[in-house]
């Protein structure tokens, strides 16, 4: 199918283009859920839907907005690859809060990221973290200067570590016990 015809997620669908999608993902469980005939190829990594789509595989890329935007500014020869149509789906979901039933008071947890996580983007951390993220990655050369040290966590990082596994364990005790 052209690629030229297609405008949105529903037109891939409907001209039975080859869909790449990372296997395993909510991206994939929901489309193969919302779009049970569509043409889904599972990849392995989004690095692999990429790939696909540039060597002609896949027609159509389903990845998240981010990493579409950091594939392009770290990677060779990925300037051919643009978005069409708009985001299909906004969904929240993630391992830290997907045993968070709500129930009995026990939303806490989803409320707290919720209110830290559009406090940060209110203030703009998140899209300056972002930026420095994406800068950090799209300047790296494979020069032989990286030492080992440069990816090893501090006392620091791992007392951090602990002191908030012990502080979100004795909220979890007193919400048990309550």
């Amino acid at each position: 199918s052209s690629v030229k015809n297609i405008e949105t997620f529903h037109d891939a669908v409907l001209h039975h283009s080859v869909i790449c999608v990372h296997k395993g993902t909510s991206t994939a469980e929901l489309l193969d859920r919302d779009f049970h005939n569509g043409n889904f190829l599972p990849t392995l990594s989004e690095t692999e839907i990429f790939e696909n789509v540039l060597n002609g595989k896949c027609q159509v890329a389903a990845v998240t907005v981010n990493s579409f935007e950091l594939y392009k500014e770290t990677t060779e020869g990925s300037c051919d690859l643009e978005v069409r149509g708009g985001m299909y789906s906004h969904h929240q979901d993630g391992i830290a809060t997907s045993v968070d039933s709500g129930i009995f008071c026990s939303s806490l947890i989803g409320h707290t990221f919720d209110y830290w996580m559009m406090k940060m983007a209110a203030d703009g951390f998140i899209e300056k973290a972002w930026n420095d993220h994406v800068e950090k990655l799209s300047s790296i050369t494979c020069a032989d200067d990286v030492t080992q040290d440069d990816y090893e966590f501090t006392l620091e990082d791992i007392g951090s570590i602990f002191l908030l596994h012990t502080f979100l364990s004795l909220v979890a005790l007193v919400l048990g016990i309550s």
